[in-house]
């Protein structure tokens, strides 16, 4: 990454030294240098006078790394900064993953009518897309909208159709993603053995990817897979690493500073929590945990 951002800075290619450090933040991500990704993510940062092209790369290294940390609140702020910058361009760079991130993140935050538009105009492309990996990334959005809105059978059938579609299409970073939001769509659907199946496939090609933070949170997921009590099919790997740490008596902040995350994040994902145990304050937290084996 470096010898590519002197080479670009030796040559005065300076309109591609922030598509350089969005993928170097995105892969440090991947691996699990956090401290790395933001390095490069500060590196990223556009200056007053970029060009909107450039202005782009930092948005989205922002805002997909914030979505693979969970940190929803972030994600979602840097796709509302991201929409407006991109409506600056015509016609929109189709490979560039936006949309379907964006959307996943609204998804997770339980906006499900913002997500459908955010989608709607990438979904009357893709159909007319040669590519059937553009077709393919805004399908698995779509297929979680669709689950949430107890159409499980569409859902499911677009979650299949999408990863067909990536098996064979040299894009094993989406191939993989799309498998690991299959995984967690079946686990959280209770279909636990076909879950068990989807999330190996996609540690397995996490690991040949040297993704070594994915590949953990795979691992936490097919945990969840062998777990007798259904119950800890409620909580997220990230959830319950973050319900543990308040339970053991941590402060918000002090989770924040640990995790690499915001505070806000942490009350976000805690609330969520309280939500799904049917628990009201911290000190029930360390009770609902306990019975979950």
């Amino acid at each position: 990454m470096e010898h590519g951002l002197l080479l670009a800075e030796s040559n005065e290619a300076r309109l591609v030294e922030p598509l350089l450090l969005w993928t170097g933040a995105y892969i440090a991500a991947l691996e699990g240098k956090q401290s790395l990704a933001e390095h490069y993510l500060r590196r990223s940062a556009p200056g007053a006078d970029a060009f909107t092209i450039q202005q782009l790369p930092s948005l989205m290294a922002n805002m997909v790394i914030a979505a693979q940390l969970s940190d929803i609140p972030t994600a979602l702020k840097a796709g509302e900064n991201l929409a407006r910058t991109a409506k600056r361009i015509f016609p929109r760079p189709e490979f560039w993953p936006r949309e379907d991130v964006y959307a996943s993140s609204l998804i997770r935050a339980g906006h499900l009518d913002e997500a459908e538009q955010v989608l709607a105009p990438a979904l009357d492309d893709s159909a007319r897309e040669v590519s059937l990996s553009v077709r393919a990334k805004y399908s698995i959005p779509m297929a979680s909208i669709d689950l949430r809105r107890q159409h499980a059978t569409a859902a499911f059938s677009a979650f299949e159709d999408a990863v067909e579609m990536l098996r064979d299409a040299g894009m094993p970073a989406y191939y993989a993603r799309s498998l690991y939001e299959y995984g967690l769509a079946e686990l959280r659907y209770g279909r636990r053995n076909k879950a068990a199946e989807i999330m190996h496939l996609a540690a397995e090609l996490y690991g040949s990817m040297g993704a070594w933070a994915m590949l953990r949170r795979c691992q936490a997921e097919q945990q969840i897979t062998t777990a007798e009590n259904p119950a800890l099919t409620l909580l997220t790997a990230h959830e319950r690493e973050i319900a543990h740490m308040a339970a053991s008596g941590e402060t918000n902040s002090g989770i924040a500073r640990q995790l690499n995350l915001s505070t806000k994040t942490i009350e976000y994902h805690l609330t969520r929590v309280y939500k799904k145990l049917g628990v009201n304050r911290r000190a029930d937290l360390g009770s609902a945990l306990r019975s979950i084996p």
